[in-house]
């Protein structure tokens, strides 16, 4: 897929940064709120919630040429033959789930989407899984031919 389509399109920058606007909104919600009207010190909690959602949402955003890179990746793997494997890693979160539909969108591949649900990992497991450290083992090969 040709860089500027991607770049230029935004109806596309929209649909995939909807978590991003509705942390933004989130954000203004909490600001909005008149909890000054109980104490004076609400505002601290207040401003450190709104804050908390719009650096959330600064951080989403600014995954964006990231996303442009694993699109044209991602079209460039299935272009020719659908490989379902390649989307197993993006599977996992609801705004990569958006990535893997704009790609399959794309490539005109969208009934395959449910195909795909069944890698997806349900919310406990991810979490578990995520949350649990496991050792790494690093290894360092040296003069690979000799080995």
């Amino acid at each position: 897929m040709p860089k500027c389509v991607i770049e230029r399109s935004l109806p596309r920058f929209l649909y995939l940064n909807i978590y991003a606007f509705l942390l933004v909104l989130a954000g203004a919600a909490v600001m909005g709120a008149p909890f000054y009207l109980l104490s004076k010190w609400t505002l601290i909690p207040q401003a450190a919630g709104a804050l908390f959602f719009f650096n959330m949402a600064y951080q989403l955003f600014s995954t964006w040429e990231d996303k442009k890179s694993k699109i044209s990746i991602l079209t460039g793997k299935n272009k020719a033959v659908f490989r379902p494997d390649t989307f197993t890693v993006f599977m996992q979160a609801p705004c990569s789930r958006l990535m893997v539909r704009y790609v399959l969108a794309v490539l005109g591949k969208s009934s395959e989407y449910r195909s795909l649900l069944a890698v997806k990992k349900p919310f406990l497991t991810y979490l578990k899984e995520g949350c649990v450290n496991a050792p790494e083992k690093t290894v360092v090969y040296l003069r690979e031919e000799a080995l």
